[in-house]
This record gives C-alpha cells, sequence and structure tokens, in this order.
C-alpha cells in the first residue's frame, strides 16, 4: 500500500490520487459492521447517475468557481466541459445523440476534449440518453449486490468495496470512452473485483473433508485386508 501511494502521489493524475485516497477511507469505513451498506452504495449511486446532468447545472455559480479554485490538475477545465455536457445532455435527453457520438457533439467546445467528457455518466446520457443512464444504474447496482452477496461476512470485504469505489472515482473523472484499450480496462477492472470477491476458505474446508474421507476410506480398507489374512 505504501508503494502504491508513492507511486500514485508521484505522478501527475489528480484522479488517480483522488481514486487512491478515497479507497483508502472506504476501506477504513467499510469495517463497520452495519447491514444497509449495499442499500446505501446502490442509493447513492442510482442518485448520482441519474441526477448528474441535472444537478450540475443547477449548481450557482458560486459553487462551480469554488470547484475550479480546487488545486486539482484541470479542475477549471473539467468543470466548463461538464457544464457544457450538461447542457447538451438536455437538448437530447430522452434518446440522447447515438452510440459514438461523443467526439462529433464535443467538436462544439472550444478546448481540444479527447472526444469524450471525461466522465462515464456523462458519456452514457450524451450518447444513449435517459434509457442508457438506467442501464449504466442497474449494471452498477447488481455488481454491487454481487460484491455484497459474495463478500458479506468476510474479512477481504472492506478491500474489495475499496477497489470498487476507486474505480468508480477513475471512471467519473478520466476513462469514460469506447476506445479498445479503455473497455479492456472497464474488463480487467470487473475481473479482478470478481476475483477478489471470491473466498479460498470453502474450497479449503471441502478440500479437507475430501481428504479425510480418503484416509478413512484406505484406513478402513487397511483393516479389511487384514482381518481377511487372519481368517
Amino acid at each position: 500500500v505504501i508503494l502504491t501511494g508513492i507511486a500514485v502521489f508521484s505522478g501527475y493524475s489528480d484522479s488517480a490520487k483522488v481514486a487512491f485516497t478515497l479507497s483508502i477511507i472506504v476501506f477504513m469505513v467499510m469495517h463497520i459492521k452495519i447491514g444497509i451498506w449495499v442499500r446505501l452504495w446502490q442509493s447513492v449511486i442510482w442518485f448520482y447517475i441519474l441526477s448528474l446532468p441535472f444537478v450540475w447545472s443547477l449548481l450557482p455559480s458560486s459553487w462551480l468557481y469554488f470547484i475550479k479554485s480546487i488545486n486539482l490538475h484541470n479542475a477549471d477545465y473539467r468543470v466548463d466541459l461538464y457544464s457544457f455536457t450538461a447542457i447538451m445532455i438536455r437538448k437530447h435527453w430522452f434518446w440522447g445523440y447515438g452510440f459514438g457520438s461523443a467526439s462529433s457533439v464535443l467538436t462544439q467546445f472550444p478546448i481540444e476534449t479527447g472526444g469524450h467528457p471525461h466522465n462515464v455518466v456523462l458519456l452514457f446520457w450524451l450518447e444513449l440518453g435517459v434509457l442508457g443512464a438506467f442501464l449504466l444504474a442497474i449494471a452498477v447496482s447488481a455488481l454491487l449486490s454481487f460484491i455484497h452477496n459474495t463478500t458479506r461476512g468476510r474479512k477481504h470485504a472492506p478491500a474489495v468495496w475499496a477497489l470498487c469505489g476507486a474505480g468508480m472515482v477513475v471512471f467519473s473523472f478520466s476513462f469514460d470512452f469506447w476506445r479498445p484499450a479503455i473497455v479492456l480496462l472497464y474488463g480487467m477492472w470487473l475481473a479482478v473485483i470478481t476475483l477478489s470477491c471470491q473466498s479460498t476458505t470453502n474450497n479449503s474446508y471441502s478440500l479437507t473433508q475430501n481428504n479425510l474421507h480418503e484416509l478413512n476410506s484406505t484406513s478402513n480398507g487397511q483393516r479389511l485386508d487384514g482381518i481377511e489374512k487372519i481368517f
């Protein structure tokens, strides 16, 4: 963890720094044992995904100015880009502009964007409209349920939740478009979460039980052979 922190904070990506810091906080908080964690996560995610472009448009200029003043790399650029994207989303909020259309829509923004809004939620709204936003919310909610059901009561659960939170932060500030390398990153993140949710406890227990069963069978077989020799 220390080496990872050094690598992250010596780099240029502020989104990685925010993701690492949040993951540490999530890891510590998720050690608190309460039964409504998954409901809280899902409620926050649904609100975030379904309301982001509209809530962002309602933010007063003083709040936007404060966000711009935060000492993060390209904070002012992202605020302007998010505001522009939110305006474009409201114009076609139901159907969106179509899959893969973000690059052409964002050409109207005065600064080069790389063809994406730097936020995966805004990307889904921009290209797929409200239906895409619902699809994203359902997918993330299903992922949260999977994590909860497979790690509930296990020691490694906080680490899995921290990994999930870190990915959400990164996809909310940086990687949010359909290039093969980025899609592969989505898949790798999901694969790591899936593998992290697995536990070797049950497998080890089953293996031990099988070994004991084989040992007992062997011992019983040897006893029977000895009895046959006697008689």
